[in-house]
């Protein structure tokens, strides 16, 4: 996606819904459906599928896109298996804002449901917001947490700015969802560009870049053969219509060492739900909602408010001799300050100095498996993995 002009649309290049002299129809939608309650003898899928609105949809593009679909049912049922930690709480929001629920979907196009990925254009987290875009929704970024890589935060997000997107093209579904790959700014400039000439304004009779051409069809594509999976040779993953995470609010400062411990999980599993910490511990300066799976939460809850104030946060002491680096001191207390990101707090200034001594350092705890925590990269302009 692009951090152009249409974040919210409140720039100089925006066309306004009521500016516009529609010649053909926007792709409205039907009326909102309900969801059933939360249940593990439902299968998700029959409530997404419940709640498509733009299936009425045709054009070549889409069919095109549907044999590219349907020649990989294997690669396809496996990344969709990705969403399993997320599309319960992705059909409640879309259900209370009565958006379609093909956006669900829409992670899934832009990051094949991996809330862990950067792409070559620095966008990230499964919505794959770009930095600028984030933070005009109130994204945090800093160095201890990228909020485009918390779940619920960067879904907020990403309906806010649909529905915004939606509401700035004339509630045109089509241009919302191109405006989200393109920017606003792009699309309507398409728009202007027909208009000058008399030419058609909706989707498909607009110049617009190749990779939103193709990102429109691909999600309706892939929502027509999710509703037809039967039809495509393809069975759907089994995933029940219940929530799978529970956020748990971490007033202070939490090492992650601890955390794990107290929910009884691999760090590797409390980072999938949690990529968004970049370093050792929650953020200092602020409160933090914390992903467990459903069955771990309350346990940690409890155990959590038990723990003493000195254990939050664990740091040892290192004596110094003489010789000392910061380099070596790292290698020596398997901190790799470099990769794990964690501030080594020494009892005097350094000022550059690459050599230390006569004083002491706290260390602090250590995270194992965090120097190997799984950042991936998408080498596309957005990723075309499902």
């Amino acid at each position: 996606k692009r951090d152009d002009a249409g974040a919210a649309g409140s720039t100089g290049n925006v066309v306004h819904g009521d500016d516009w002299d529609f010649g053909t129809p926007p792709a409205t939608a039907k009326a909102p459906h309900t969801l059933s309650p939360p249940s593990s003898d439902i299968l998700i899928w029959q409530q997404l599928i419940d709640g498509f609105q733009l299936e009425k949809v045709q054009h070549p593009a889409i069919e095109k896109e549907i044999r590219q679909y349907s020649r990989r049912t294997d690669s396809l049922q496996r990344q969709l298996a990705q969403a399993r930690p997320y599309l319960f709480h992705l059909l409640q929001e879309i259900e209370k804002h009565n958006m379609p629920a093909e956006i669900a979907l829409l992670p899934g196009i832009e990051s094949g449901y991996r809330g862990n990925v950067y792409s070559r254009n620095g966008a990230a987290g499964l919505w794959q917001f770009m930095p600028k875009t984030g933070t005009y929704f109130g994204l945090r970024q800093d160095a201890w947490y990228d909020a485009r890589q918390d779940f619920p935060q960067a879904t907020d997000a990403a309906l806010l700015y649909l529905r915004k997107l939606h509401k700035r093209f004339d509630n045109d579904w089509l241009l919302a969802i191109a405006s989200y790959n393109a920017g606003g700014g792009t699309v309507a400039r398409a728009i202007r560009k027909n208009m000058d000439q008399n030419k058609p304004i909706d989707f498909w009779s607009l110049d617009l870049p190749a990779e939103t051409e193709t990102y429109v069809p691909r999600l309706l594509a892939l929502a027509k053969v999710v509703g037809h999976a039967e039809q495509y040779g393809m069975k759907l993953p089994d995933i029940d219509y219940q929530p799978h995470f529970a956020k748990v609010r971490i007033e202070k400062q939490l090492d992650l060492q601890m955390a794990v411990k107290l929910a009884g999980m691999s760090t590797d599993e409390l980072l999938e739900l949690n990529p968004g910490i970049k370093r050792w511990a929650t953020h200092p300066h602020t409160p933090h909602d914390l992903l467990l799976p459903v069955d771990k939460a309350d346990g940690f809850r409890q155990k959590l408010a038990k723990l003493p104030a000195d254990q939050w946060v664990r740091n040892r002491r290192h004596y110094i001799v003489t010789g000392d680096n910061l380099g070596r001191i790292a290698r020596n207390t398997a901190s790799a300050s470099e990769t794990l990101n964690k501030p080594i707090i020494c009892a005097t200034t350094i000022s550059g100095l690459a050599t230390i001594s006569s004083f002491q350092c706290q260390i602090p705890s250590i995270l194992h498996a965090a120097g190997k925590r799984k950042e991936r990269r998408l080498t596309g302009g957005y990723n075309t993995r499902l």
